[in-house]
């Protein structure tokens, strides 16, 4: 706790380096411990390489000669492996729809010749896999619309051949940077650091992936979302659809403040009339301007919010503030938990100490938070 939460507790890294007791392994008979065989030498393993590999000297325990051998250039699966990876981080599905699986008992790959052009490429460019991403993001492939087409939908129905684009829900850690990102609340600036747990203050300011995620008990919410479990691998997160997302975006204080703070963003409030402010949301949260059909809708809204045209904020009524009573428990215990770097008792509200007042909201926040649960908003389209 002292190392991972004290404000003067050095930076620390994973690191890998190479055992100082060097020993040969015999081989454990039907994997029990008490019965033993034959001592092994060490050497790469012969079921994923040639058998003329020559073993490790007696000096090195072998990891160096074991990465050098999964990062040579003429050991096609390493590439194989970590391309599909990324297009199916892309496209939502990979070549071979088993990430952890790229043997005899994996699918058929739907594109072989591309997944081997792409691994070839990828080794060629000296294993960069920014520059992997900028290949597939340029492609004309990537590029198409989600829109259907009744003809290729009879022959592909599933879409294996790619003729469209294909929707993708947002993961919870995306869902989180894209919303600070939009009310300009997202700390781009440092880098690295120690990690934020979900109910301090820090957690509506700073990138997802710097969350402190306890194994035992991992945060409701990224459960709710469908993160994997941190205990085993998982190549590929499953999506689901429960009651749960959908009641977050609607009560969380994280969402309704970072929609807030959207209508509080210096362009928003130059607006010179409702037209204006309107296409600055759509701006923001969809990255165009909104329809005629959508602006009319959104007026509509608006007329019938009592002062849903003001931009002042009403006065906090007894109901805002008897519910910053369980919110100010909640700021506390986040408190305690950023203290000490323990475990909370229970699960806490995201960046629960950065919101201790739930005030009224008016019109506009209103209008912003309900452009934040669309769908449009939620998918990548």
């Amino acid at each position: 706790d002292l190392e991972t939460g004290h404000t003067g507790a050095p930076a620390r890294a994973h690191a890998l380096f190479d055992n100082r007791r060097i020993r040969e392994f015999p081989v454990l008979l039907r994997g029990e411990a008490g019965n033993r065989g034959d001592m092994v030498p060490r050497r790469f393993l012969e079921v994923l390489g040639c058998e003329d590999r020559p073993k490790y000297s007696k000096k090195s325990s072998g990891r160096l000669q074991l990465a050098q051998a999964i990062a040579d250039p003429t050991n096609p699966l390493t590439a194989r492996v970590l391309v599909n990876r990324v297009w199916q981080q892309h496209f939502g599905e990979g070549f071979v729809a088993t990430p952890d699986d790229l043997g005899n008992m994996s699918s058929i790959p739907t594109h072989p010749k591309l997944l081997d052009y792409l691994a070839a490429e990828f080794v060629e460019n000296g294993w960069s896999i920014k520059a992997l991403h900028r290949q597939i993001l340029l492609s004309a492939t990537y590029q198409q619309s989600s829109d259907a087409n009744e003809n290729y939908a009879e022959i592909d129905p599933n879409n294996h051949l790619l003729w469209r684009a294909n929707l993708r829900r947002l993961d919870i850690e995306e869902v989180h940077d894209s919303m600070l990102a939009m009310a300009g609340m997202l700390d781009t600036s440092e880098i690295g650091g120690k990690p934020v747990h979900i109910g301090s203050a820090e957690f509506a300011e700073r990138r997802a992936v710097y969350t402190w995620i306890d194994r035992q008990n991992p945060a409701e919410l990224f459960t709710q979302f469908d993160f994997p479990s941190p205990d085993i691998a998982s190549g590929r997160r499953y999506e689901t659809i429960v009651p749960q997302q959908s009641l977050f975006l609607m009560n969380s204080p994280l969402v309704i403040e970072t929609a807030r703070a959207l209508v509080q963003t210096p362009g928003f409030e130059q607006a010179k009339n409702n037209r204006q402010r309107v296409q600055e949301l759509y701006l923001q949260i969809f990255q165009r301007p909104p329809t005629e059909r959508e602006f009319e809708l959104c007026a509509q809204y608006l007329r019938s919010i009592p002062r849903g045209a003001a931009l002042e904020m009403p006065k906090p009524t007894r109901m805002s503030q008897a519910m910053s009573k369980g919110a100010k428990r909640q700021v506390a215990q986040a408190k305690r938990m950023q203290m000490s770097g323990g475990r909370a008792r229970g699960q806490l509200e995201p960046a629960a100490a950065a919101f201790p007042n739930r005030d009224p909201i008016n019109g506009w926040t209103k209008l912003a938070h309900a452009l934040f649960q669309t769908n449009e908003a939620m998918f990548v389209n």
